[in-house]
């Protein structure tokens, strides 16, 4: 019985060999190898492509010669997560919120868009860069002064008020310009318009509604803490429409729940005593 396997010129011979000479693919495969790497062919080329990339799996080609799309050979996030969100959905927030701020405070968010713009933490755009300057700068923290100091004075800040009233709306209409300013439009010059009208209708809205309620609020002696309270309302929403503008809605709406709500209450306190005293 002749033996099952042999030798034929370098060549092994045995169930399933390849012609002679020539090694049978799987034995081409040395231990420190795997599957996909180069094999060097009998005449001594290896497969290595022009660009110096490894060349393909045999698994991954099919018969005509294009990769197949059964493997995934990448991880693709934008075919996974959807699109980000509509710019819209976070600038009107910040942009309200930002006019809101200056309703409680007229140059406090100015002051501070300043100070974030020259700290590098807000990137404005002309002509609203002028709030970089020195002047812009010194002259809004002046104002910024005298105005919480001005506020914290039961006398005076009933009249102070009337006067900050342009000032808030001038301030609101500009900070919302400001946030609102990046929104693609196919008219620049109408959105211009509408981001002033509605910065200043907000600022003047929220303006005039803490006026109404600080004369109650000072016969409650309460004057002062509520001014205050809008000081560091009006800040904590100048450096929450640049951290998370989606929530200053919610927030907007809380804060003029809890005013209403506070007037309510301190108009019904003034009417008790004169209730009172009728016969």
């Amino acid at each position: 019985m002749a033996e099952i396997a042999g030798r034929a010129e370098g060549g092994r011979v045995g169930l399933g060999d390849t012609a002679p000479g020539r090694q049978h693919h799987a034995d081409a495969i040395q231990p420190e190898q795997v599957p996909g790497d180069l094999v060097e062919e009998e005449d001594g080329d290896d497969d290595r492509r022009e660009d110096g990339q490894r060349p393909l799996h045999p698994a991954l080609i099919t018969p005509a010669g294009a990769v197949s799309t059964t493997v995934p050979l990448a991880f693709n996030s934008a075919e996974v997560f959807p699109r980000a969100l509509n710019p819209l959905l976070l600038q009107l927030p910040a942009a309200f919120g930002l006019a809101g701020a200056s309703g409680l405070n007229a140059t406090l968010p100015l002051f501070l868009t300043s100070l974030l713009s020259r700290l590098g933490y807000v990137h404005l755009a002309a002509p609203f860069t002028a709030l970089q300057s020195d002047i812009a700068f010194y002259g809004l923290l002046v104002l910024t002064v005298v105005e919480i100091a001005a506020d914290k004075i039961p006398i005076v800040d009933s009249g102070f008020h009337a006067v900050m009233l342009p000032l808030a709306a001038a301030s609101g209409a500009i900070l919302f310009a400001v946030e609102a300013g990046t929104i693609k439009t196919a008219d620049p010059g109408l959105l211009i318009i509408l981001s002033l009208l509605a910065g200043a209708a907000t600022a003047g809205t929220v303006h005039v509604s803490r006026a109404t309620v600080r004369p109650v609020t000072n016969l409650a002696l309460l004057g002062p803490v509520a001014s205050g309270v809008e000081d560091v309302l009006s800040a904590a929403l100048v450096i929450a429409a640049f951290l998370l503008p989606v929530v200053l809605p919610v927030l907007l709406l809380l804060i003029g729940l809890l005013a209403y709500l506070l007037i309510t209450r301190l108009r019904r306190r003034r009417r008790a005593p004169a209730r009172a005293r009728q016969p």
